[in-house]
């Protein structure tokens, strides 16, 4: 989800996180991509594209297809 510019953090990782955070509080070049990157990353997901993933899990789960139309 996170893209490119973002470092590669596990979830878990509470250490990572934290020097991630710190970083990104006290070094402002180290989050310049992050900044210019962030929105049009963000623009890549959407609403009708999350119900379209969650449609396509539901087929896959119940081995049966399930219709819909794509929003306009």
């Amino acid at each position: 989800v996170a893209g490119d510019d973002t470092p590669g953090i596990a979830a878990n990782d509470v250490a990572g996180w934290t020097e991630a955070l710190r970083r990104a509080a006290e070094d402002p070049a180290w989050l310049e991509p992050q900044r210019l990157h962030g929105p049009a990353r963000a623009a890549q997901f959407t609403w009708d594209k999350a119900a379209d993933g969650m449609i396509r899990t539901c087929q896959m789960a119940m081995g049966a297809p399930l219709e819909r139309t794509a929003a306009a």
